[in-house]
């Protein structure tokens, strides 16, 4: 059966500390098929600075999948960490379950739960959950592939205000994505991934992301990862900036 071939798994492992907006990561690790059975990754990237300043940044990921054609389930968790100056500067939590069925060569279905923590972007929980289509646009073997998506969520978030006390509030969001893989050699990938949110309940609200990475081959098992990422929230909550930019370094292994 051939739909296993086009199956795609839209979700990073690069871990972005200190983002201020929660967005669904759309990043993708492989151009390849994925394995039949149980298989997984785990990335860690790790920043530390002396002298003038004193830096810690740590962050620690997994993905536990199982895939047996036409369908895919997997699981990712994410957890980040960091210091300057002894002083905290980064505390993420993230963890996203997803489902995908393949209804043929360039169609399939997705529905995802996910819940997030950011201290420094003051969101004590962001809930969501949400289900779309996505497109195969292009796969040729050995050469890379472009995907669309369009869905919808349901988000619920708690956040903490300037004071003391917090705000809830539950909204719809529009949800749409285009990844696109470029296979420049056996053992490296770049990537793009773009992505809108728009609220469905505001129109002046929404949300932009667009990541950039390269991705080294060392073995078979372990790869390196540079990744750009750039986040917009057109309305974020009350003093944290409406732009993220996140530049980092990844070990990944596969299982």
């Amino acid at each position: 059966m051939q739909a296993k071939k086009y199956l795609y798994l839209p979700l990073s492992l690069s871990l972005l500390a200190g983002g201020a907006q929660a967005q669904i990561s759309l990043e993708s690790l492989s151009t390849a098929a994925p394995k039949e059975g149980f298989s997984g990754n785990a990335a860690l990237s790790m920043r530390m600075d002396r002298g003038n300043v004193e830096r810690e940044d740590y962050s620690l990921g997994t993905r536990l999948q199982w895939h047996q054609a036409p369908s895919t389930s997997f699981v990712v968790l994410e957890g980040s960490y960091g210091k300057a100056d002894g002083e905290k500067n980064a505390d993420r939590t993230f963890i996203h379950a997803r489902h995908i069925r393949q209804f043929s060569d360039r169609s399939a279905g997705e529905v995802y739960a996910q819940q997030e923590t950011n201290t420094f972007a003051r969101i004590d929980y962001l809930r969501m959950l949400g289900g779309g289509a996505r497109f195969t646009l292009y796969k040729q073997e050995d050469r890379g592939n472009a995907y669309f998506g369009i869905g919808l969520y349901r988000s619920y978030q708690k956040t903490t205000d300037v004071g003391d006390g917090s705000e809830k509030e539950t909204m719809n969001r529009a949800n749409s994505y285009l990844n696109m893989n470029w296979q420049l050699s056996p053992s490296t990938v770049l990537g793009s991934h773009t992505q809108y949110q728009p609220s469905l309940d505001d129109s002046k609200d929404y949300r932009f992301q667009q990541q950039l990475h390269a991705k080294v081959r060392i073995n078979t098992r372990f790869a390196l990862m540079v990744s750009a990422d750039y986040r917009y929230d057109n309305q974020p909550p009350e003093g944290v900036h409406k732009s993220d930019v996140t530049y980092k370094t990844s070990l990944t292994y596969d299982f």
